[in-house]
C-alpha cells in the first residue's frame, strides 16, 4: 500500500472517531488503548466487568468482530456505543418500553 493511501486511510479513520464522539468526551481518555479493544481494556475503561461487555457483544448492543472465542472491538463502536448510552438512545428506550409493559 502507497504511503499516501495509508495517509488517507488515516485521515478517514480519525474523521470517524471525531464524528462518533461530537463533544470529545472519550477521544482523550482512549488515547492509550489500541484501536481494536479487548474486552478486558473496554472494561478497565467504562467500569464494567470484561463478562459485562462479552454479554454486551453476544447480544448485539455493542458491535465487534469475533475471533474463535475472542472479541476484539473497534475503538468506533465502542464510542458509538457510549454516545448512544450518553444519549439515551435505543438500548434506554426499549429497557423504558420492556419496563413499562412489564408494569401493567
Amino acid at each position: 500500500m502507497a504511503h499516501y493511501e495509508r495517509r488517507a486511510e488515516a485521515a478517514f479513520d480519525d474523521e470517524a472517531l471525531c464524528g462518533a464522539d461530537p463533544g470529545g468526551l472519550f477521544l482523550p481518555a482512549l488515547e492509550p488503548y489500541p484501536y481494536m479493544m479487548t474486552p478486558c481494556q473496554i472494561a478497565e475503561f467504562t467500569g464494567l466487568t470484561s463478562q459485562g461487555v462479552r454479554k454486551l457483544l453476544a447480544a448485539g448492543e455493542m458491535r465487534g468482530v469475533k475471533f474463535g472465542s475472542k472479541w476484539l472491538v473497534p475503538k468506533l463502536c465502542l464510542l458509538r456505543y457510549l454516545n448512544r448510552r450518553e444519549d439515551g438512545g435505543e438500548n434506554d428506550e426499549d429497557a423504558q418500553m420492556r419496563q413499562a409493559r412489564g408494569s401493567r
